[in-house]
């Protein structure tokens, strides 16, 4: 598998689809988050995680995004935004932009930044688990990317690419009157 044309698969696809069919894959690319990253997260991040993808999850389902829910999403948005500074230069690159994601996602649904906003964090936060090398002093080596990168596809970055290209592709084919994302979930996966 080529790794950017993957990146570009997933990026573009999510940036393409209407706001509330992103949203469900949103909720399912979280869920994909939540596993890579399940060993790293505290028991407060996680709640804070399941806050978000609830969130998103009514949302998506509802179509609207009532008073309500805009000013969880701002609280939520104001926890992640504490969470984000306090992780800085404590926790791997990526996680840290797997918390920006749902950070991101949160900014959203409060309608304080533009729709899509946090599909620019979703590579990043899928793929930066399985570049992590540690130096033997314990921090993260800094890594150049190279743009024609090709990885095996039984690697766990390229079924983890593959499962999010999938989620989006198949977010983009579900009949309009699927808004449930779980039920979205299960249509994409059900094959």
């Amino acid at each position: 598998m080529r790794v950017c044309d993957a990146q570009n698969s997933v990026y573009n696809g999510l940036c393409g689809m209407e706001w509330y069919r992103y949203l469900r894959a949103m909720w399912m690319i979280g869920g994909e988050l939540l596993q890579i990253y399940d060993d790293r997260i505290s028991d407060p991040e996680r709640s804070l995680i399941m806050a978000t993808l609830d969130l998103v999850r009514s949302v998506a389902e509802s179509e609207n995004v009532p008073t309500e829910s805009s000013g969880r999403a701002r609280d939520l948005d104001t926890e992640w935004e504490r969470v984000i500074d306090e992780a800085d230069g404590k926790v791997t690159s990526g996680q840290w932009n797997m918390q920006m994601v749902f950070g991101m996602l949160a900014s959203e649904v409060a309608g304080d930044v533009p729709p899509h906003f946090a599909a620019e964090r979703v590579n990043l936060a899928l793929t930066k688990r399985f570049r992590e090398r540690l130096r033997t002093d314990g921090r993260p080596n800094i890594r150049v990317l190279d743009p024609v990168e090709e990885i095996d596809d039984e690697s766990p970055m390229a079924l983890t690419l593959g499962r999010a290209r999938r989620i989006v592709t198949g977010a983009a084919r579900v009949p309009t009157a699927m808004r449930d994302p779980a039920a979205v979930r299960d249509q994409v996966f059900a094959t």
